[in-house]
């Protein structure tokens, strides 16, 4: 098995998702996850401080950017509302393509 750290950000049509990293030990995966998410809730405590003013909106869009950026465990952080939250999602590792002749193997062993 791996275990990817997914994102997600939005809701209904603005919904996306994201692969983040995978990690061959579960334990190491969680960690990740809840260090992701504890970064984004800060990311998002400074993003909600940006006033939105038009004058400034340029610097902010850049300081928003940075902001989403400056996330070492999700550099590609979305934002999004609600904000930013991270999953695992566990997957088998194959280490062939299965073989259509004979359906009964499976890619995993």
């Amino acid at each position: 098995m791996i275990y990817i750290v997914m994102g997600s950000a939005g809701e209904y049509d603005d919904a996306r998702e994201w692969a983040v990293i995978a990690y061959q030990n579960e334990a190491m995966a969680q960690q990740h996850m809840i260090a992701a998410q504890q970064e984004a809730q800060r990311i998002n405590r400074e993003l909600r401080e940006l006033t939105g003013a038009y004058e400034v909106w340029e610097e902010e869009r850049r300081k928003k950017a940075a902001l989403l950026e400056s996330n070492i465990y999700d550099p590609t952080m979305q934002d999004g509302y609600p904000s930013a939250s991270y999953f695992i999602c566990e997957v088998e590792l194959a280490t062939a393509l299965p073989n259509p002749e004979s359906p009964r193997d499976t890619p995993h062993s």
